[in-house]
C-alpha cells in the first residue's frame, strides 16, 4: 500500500476512510498501559511510604526535682531538729520549729510539683495528684522516718548509759548515730511507701 502526498495511505479515497483513520490516530492509549503506569506510580507511592521512619516515641514526663538528692533531704529537716533538741541552748532554741517550718515547706513544695507533672502527663485531676503526693510525703517523710530515727537516737543513747558513759557522752553519741542513718533509710522508705500506696490508696483513683 502506497501513501499519498499528505502522508494517508493511497487506498483511502472514500471520506468514511479517511474519517476512520483519523480516530484512530486520535484514540487515547489502551487501558492496559494506563492501568500498569498507575499500578506502578501506586508501588512506587507505597514503597516510599514504608520507607519513612516511624514516629519519635513520646518524651517522657520531667522528673521531681525534690525527690533527688540533695533537695530530697530537705523532708528530712525536722528531724534534724530533733536529734538536736537535747543539745540547743536557750538562744539556739528556734531552731526546732525553724526545722519543722523548713520541713513544711518543702512537702508543700514537692506535693505541688507532683501534681504538675502528673496531671500534665496523664490529664487526670491536679487536686488528686497533689493528695497523692502530699500522702506520700507524710509517710516517707514524717512518720515512717521520725519512728526509725527516735528509736535509733533512744537505742544508742540507752546502750551507751548501759555501758556507763556519761549522760552528755551518750546524747552526744545517740544524735550522732541518728543523724548518720538518715542517707541509709531514704531510699528504702522512698521506695516502700510508694509500693504500698500502689497497692492500697491508688487503687481508687488510678
Amino acid at each position: 500500500m502506497g501513501f499519498n502526498d499528505g502522508g494517508q495511505p493511497s487506498s483511502m479515497n472514500s471520506t468514511e476512510d479517511r474519517l476512520s483513520y483519523l480516530l484512530r490516530l486520535t484514540s487515547p492509549p489502551s487501558s492496559s498501559s494506563s492501568s500498569s503506569s498507575s499500578s506502578s506510580s501506586s508501588s512506587s507511592s507505597s514503597s516510599s511510604s514504608s520507607s519513612l521512619p516511624p514516629p519519635p516515641p513520646p518524651p517522657p514526663p520531667p522528673l521531681n526535682i525534690w525527690r533527688l538528692p540533695p533537695l530530697r533531704y530537705l523532708g528530712y529537716i525536722n528531724e534534724l531538729g530533733e536529734t538536736l533538741k537535747p543539745h540547743l541552748t536557750p538562744k539556739t532554741q528556734p531552731i526546732y520549729p525553724a526545722s519543722y517550718l523548713a520541713a513544711t515547706a518543702y512537702v508543700i513544695t514537692d506535693s505541688y510539683t507532683h501534681a504538675n507533672i502528673e496531671s500534665e502527663s496523664k490529664g487526670s485531676s491536679w487536686s488528686v495528684h497533689f493528695i497523692d503526693g502530699f500522702t506520700w510525703q507524710i509517710f516517707a517523710s514524717v512518720l515512717i522516718p521520725g519512728l526509725i530515727i527516735n528509736r535509733t537516737v533512744a537505742g544508742v543513747t540507752g546502750m551507751g548509759l548501759r555501758r556507763g558513759w556519761e549522760v552528755g557522752r551518750s546524747k552526744n553519741f545517740g544524735s550522732v548515730v541518728g543523724l548518720g542513718v538518715i542517707p541509709i533509710i531514704v531510699k528504702p522508705i522512698d521506695e516502700f511507701v510508694e509500693v504500698v500506696m500502689d497497692k492500697t490508696v491508688r487503687r481508687w483513683y488510678k
